[in-house]
């Protein structure tokens, strides 16, 4: 990551790559006075890259009362876009759980996703701890945490005839 920090800040300011290296991995709302001193970056030059992400639709701005604090919006392609660039990979958790885990077990497993983005992973070969380490690199990537579960295809078929999961109603993950 340092190399690519380095060209991205050869490309641009490198204020505004430090203040979107942070912002990228923000969870809820914050401020633009903790954003700057988080980052070192001098708040006028941090409020206005921020303005610039709000132009872009990468950030919300909110104001309640006397109050402005920002969000990021994660949902935004732009997001995705600017996460790909900086950190040299999906923005998309689940996406990348699903990449990684092909790499890794390529073969050894089925998987399903519900409505909710809950996946079951069903195997008799990979182990709960392999997977846990997936989701501990996906959540160094993307600061949020796959929503797994790791059954034997035995067990799988006993929640289907429990009723307590229909595999009509998921889609292959």
């Amino acid at each position: 990551m340092e190399d690519k920090t380095g060209l991205l800040s050869n490309l641009f300011d490198k204020k505004t790559v430090d203040v979107l290296k942070k912002l990228l991995l923000k969870q809820g709302n914050f401020y633009i006075r903790d954003l700057s001193k988080e980052t070192g970056v001098p708040l006028a030059t941090t409020y206005r890259i921020i303005q610039k992400l709000v132009s872009l639709g990468i950030v919300e701005k909110k104001e309640m009362d006397k109050f402005v604090f920002y969000s990021v919006k994660k949902d935004s392609p732009v997001y995705h876009d600017a996460h790909a660039l900086v950190f040299g990979t999906s923005a998309d958790p689940l996406e990348l759980f699903k990449l990684t885990l092909r790499e890794r077990h390529s073969g050894a497993f089925s998987a399903y996703k519900d409505k909710d983005g809950k996946i079951f992973i069903i195997s008799d070969l990979i182990k709960e701890t392999d997977i846990a380490e997936i989701a501990s690199y996906v959540f160094g990537k993307t600061q949020t945490k796959p929503n797994y579960i790791v059954i034997t295809r035995e067990f799988f078929q006993k929640m289907q005839d429990m009723g307590l999961v229909s595999k009509d109603k998921l889609t292959v993950f």
